[in-house]
């Protein structure tokens, strides 16, 4: 078969094999290579046509042609599926939440005290200080924007009261824009967005091909953050080979199902990753990755493919096939502002309290009740 008329170098019969351990090629303590590389080093294949990147190791034991490719490792993982449940209480951080509730308690505290202790109940007013329950009930209307009845007589309730209610609509308009951000803007909280935040987060794992370039560059890095990557997929490796798995596809399958971070090139997983949009990759880039043929050392063929493919990279042929050929439906929309139609799902915490207010309030009756009987 004819491959460029100009370079003279033709196949007249070939055939495809595929490395019986289905690897690119790793070094053996004894000076031997696995996958591709072994193949061409044991003179059981004549080239390399695949994906294979150049590293300086490899190049010991068989030559490289001008790369064809020219690429860099990521890190791509899928977005954290979001809870439902927790809805109402998402726009605020659970300690505002906490921090609300102490404030109506004690609020509701300090009013009673002050009205207690206030004369004005005593001297001129005919009406009695509230007790704790109103007082607690007065402010917790205060916090939903509806008050209760009465205001307070004496002019240090009232600026109690006054004080309260401009904290109450302060936190009403801020807890109502970003709850109406959150039901109708698709904004999730990434587990970690760099190399840095990965390595110290427990949520996750991350592995890389098994017997590739990319295991080679984090176990010979003396880098402290690419250090820390490999020690966490040794440890990983462990409870679970398949972080040092030598099939893509099983990689692919742990990233789609979730706290899983595939560390690969980013062409392959523009490639293999088309039409999940739920997937983040990050911004930082891993190391270069240049991708060429191989053939053995002193081949003739290295020279002459490399100038066919140079040739092609100066007309621009390889970008243009690239377009053409390479899907474009990948996504990343870390970016990107999608308004989403409300559903049950998403209000579902609503209702839940629904139910909770029923059940508290079918026990208070109850309770009321045996009062009730027990005063008779």
């Amino acid at each position: 078969m004819k491959i460029h008329e100009n370079v003279n170098f033709y196949f007249t019969r070939y055939s495809v094999t595929i490395p019986p351990d289905g690897a690119f090629g790793a070094e053996l303590p004894n000076g031997t290579w696995t996958g591709m590389v072994g193949m061409i080093q044991n003179e059981q294949a004549d080239l390399v046509v695949s994906s294979l990147t150049i590293n300086p190791e490899r190049e010991k034991v068989i030559d490289f042609t001008y790369p064809f490719l020219f690429d860099h490792v990521t890190v791509v993982y899928a977005k954290p599926r979001e809870r439902k449940w927790r809805t109402l209480i998402k726009p605020f951080e659970t300690n505002v939440i906490v921090m609300i509730g102490v404030s109506l308690i004690v609020m509701s505290f300090v009013y009673c005290l002050e009205e207690r202790r206030n004369p004005l109940y005593q001297t001129v007013s005919k009406r009695q200080s509230p007790s704790l329950y109103h007082s607690f009930l007065y402010m917790y209307g205060a916090l939903l924007s509806q008050g209760g009845e009465p205001l307070p007589a004496s002019l240090a309730g009232r600026t109690l009261v006054s004080c309260w209610w401009i904290f109450c609509i302060v936190s009403i308009a801020v807890y109502s824009g970003n709850l109406t951000a959150s039901l109708t803007i698709h904004k999730t909280k990434l587990p970690f967005t760099s190399l840095e935040e990965m390595v110290n987060q427990n949520e996750y794992k991350w592995g890389t091909l098994g017997s590739s370039v990319f295991q080679t560059v984090f176990e010979e890095s003396t880098v402290p953050t690419y250090a820390a990557i490999w020690n966490g997929i040794v440890e990983f490796n462990k409870s679970d080979p398949s972080v040092l798995s030598k099939s893509g596809e099983e990689h692919l399958q742990k990233l789609y199902n979730g706290n899983y971070a595939f560390i690969m090139a980013k062409q392959y997983i523009d490639f293999e990753t088309t039409g999940h949009c739920n997937l983040v990759l990050l911004n930082e880039h891993l190391a270069r990755n240049e991708v060429a043929f191989a053939l053995a050392n002193n081949s003739p063929c290295v020279r002459i493919l490399s100038n066919a493919i140079l040739s092609l990279h100066e007309y621009g042929l390889i970008d243009k096939w690239k377009d053409y050929r390479w899907p474009q439906t990948f996504c990343n929309d870390q970016k990107r502002i999608v308004v989403n139609n409300i559903s049950v799902e998403d209000i579902q915490s609503a209702f839940y309290l629904i139910g909770i207010g029923v059940c508290l309030s079918c026990i208070s009756l109850l309770c009321e009740k045996i009062m009730h009987l027990k005063s008779r």
